[in-house]
């Protein structure tokens, strides 16, 4: 299974080079995720509404930091990749949903790491030799990147904490 994730990742990588790739999320009521299933008009509505999140292009350097935590791995493959699949693939694969029970248990994971246990983490050489988009900022920006990262981790811990205080759950696209 970590091939195949890791074989995924390095195929839409490498598709996106021309392309911005973001990650995008937003809470939902739980008794929603039937009407989110095969309609991209529900799909969409969320992710345009109130309270959506967008990781822009640090989702993967995200990811990166996340992992490379002892007993990280499959939360960080659940927070950014995870979730059942819902509607049509939308260019990097369909939208997807986290139920509450994989929220609530994807914020406790965020809650643990710190800005500093996550700046620690950041290893500019190592993140480009692994290809983690947008690959070339890494070194290029160096602490700029960094700083932008650790923003948007913020953003992302704020969200999941408040998706998972309400019992929501959350819809997930990578496009």
């Amino acid at each position: 299974m970590k091939k195949i994730i890791l074989a995924w990742c390095a195929c839409l990588i490498s598709l996106s080079a021309h392309a911005g790739m973001t990650w995008r999320a937003a809470p939902v009521a739980a008794d929603r995720i039937p009407f989110l299933r095969g309609s991209e008009e529900q799909v969409m509505a969320a992710l345009e509404g109130d309270g959506a999140i967008d990781l822009d292009k640090m989702w993967h350097g995200i990811h990166y930091l996340l992992a490379a935590r002892p007993g990280n791995r499959a939360m960080a493959e659940l927070t950014i990749f995870g979730g059942e699949a819902v509607g049509a693939d939308q260019g990097y694969g369909p939208a997807r949903v986290l139920s509450p029970a994989q929220v609530k248990s994807i914020a406790a994971m965020l809650e643990r790491e710190t800005p500093a246990t996550l700046a620690a983490r950041y290893a500019p050489a190592a993140m480009e030799a692994a290809h983690t988009y947008p690959e070339g900022i890494w070194i290029g920006e160096g602490r700029e990147a960094l700083m932008d990262l650790l923003q948007h981790y913020d953003v992302l811990l704020v969200f999941f904490k408040n998706a998972a205080i309400r019992g929501q759950a959350v819809v997930v696209l990578l496009g």
